[in-house]
């Protein structure tokens, strides 16, 4: 069972991932300095919400 803290985490890594397939689409068609910096950013979103969801996950299973 997962506690609120990981259900959160999961949610939040869940929309970074849709925000950085959103903003993928557009530097697709629109190619510009601007788009590729959001991509480059939402990537870094994904990043840090993988690190602490998986963080927050190895301290919930030494709790429990």
């Amino acid at each position: 069972m997962s506690c609120q803290t990981c259900l959160a985490r999961r949610f939040a890594l869940s929309s970074e991932r849709g925000n950085l397939t959103r903003v993928a689409r557009i530097a697709v068609r629109n190619e510009t300095s601007r788009n590729l910096a959001f991509v480059t950013t939402a990537k870094a979103a994904v990043k840090a919400a993988k690190t602490a969801l998986a963080e927050h996950e190895a301290q919930c299973e030494v709790a429990a």
